[in-house]
């Protein structure tokens, strides 16, 4: 017999993890503003004492063959304390169980590893989703790392230094070439991926990534505060209903 895993996510369930520590890199680098993306690591370790506010920038820009350009770009606010609780304010369009035919959504994601909840809060319906947050064994929080490895077309480069926002970020440059032949592509496929760490904070402030299939994508971390974020940010509102998420559910056959 065979076992079929159906995970059913509910509200909150798969985005709320994503904005735990501000972005790990990027949407799609990782992954998303707007669940990518930004990929702030939240699944990763903790970050106390290194309370941050910030606005997040992230746009994509595409040309196609004919042409015509595509850009779409997003904004959220993103705030940290000192215990490494954080919330990420975002408007979204189209995505998932967020969709709506009424236009544009906000909603806050609070990851509260205190408390041990994370949460999903929409405003439009005064409604907070919680889920339970899961700790990884130690070690275990990056070992599903994008790191290059041993892929011959795949090469790193340390940039110098920069001073972005007041801060000072490392510079990592990843390198990857697709070879001619290999999807029927009849030249090489290079795609770049830049990214601008600042120790001090703990995550990426700034990241850019070029794919001719797919086009760019810039990521930018603004108006940067050091000050201790407002307590009332990583708390459900007395007046908002709290469910929980549903579980998933596992079908054997």
């Amino acid at each position: 017999m065979k076992n079929l895993f159906i995970g059913l996510l509910s509200l909150g369930v798969a985005a709320a993890p994503m904005f735990s520590q501000g972005p790990g890199g990027h949407r799609g680098p990782g992954g998303p503003v707007g669940f990518g993306g930004f990929g702030p690591g939240a699944m990763g370790k903790v970050v106390t004492g290194a309370p941050v506010s910030a606005t997040f920038t992230d746009t994509f820009t595409q040309t196609l063959t004919d042409g015509n350009v595509i850009t779409r770009t997003t904004t959220s606010t993103f705030a940290r304390d000192n215990q490494g609780r954080t919330s990420t304010t975002e408007t979204v369009n189209h995505m998932g169980p967020w969709s709506s035919s009424t236009g544009p959504k906000t909603l806050t994601f609070i990851f509260d590893p205190v408390a041990g909840f994370a949460y999903t809060l929409d405003p439009s319906t005064k409604t907070a989703t919680q889920r339970p947050i899961h700790t990884k064994p130690a070690g275990e929080a990056n070992a599903r790392g994008r790191g290059p490895s041993n892929d011959p077309n795949t090469s790193v480069e340390s940039l110098a230094a920069e001073n972005i926002q007041g801060l000072t970020a490392t510079g990592t440059k990843t390198t990857r070439t697709i070879p001619a032949g290999t999807m029927g592509n009849q030249s090489p496929i290079v795609e770049v991926n830049t990214r601008w760490y600042s120790p001090e904070l703990q995550m990426v402030i700034s990241s850019s990534r070029t794919d001719p299939r797919t086009g760019n994508n810039t990521f930018q971390a603004s108006n940067i505060s050091r000050t201790e974020p407002l307590a009332a940010l990583f708390q459900v509102p007395a007046d908002y209903k709290i469910t929980e998420a549903k579980p998933q559910m596992r079908v054997q056959h």
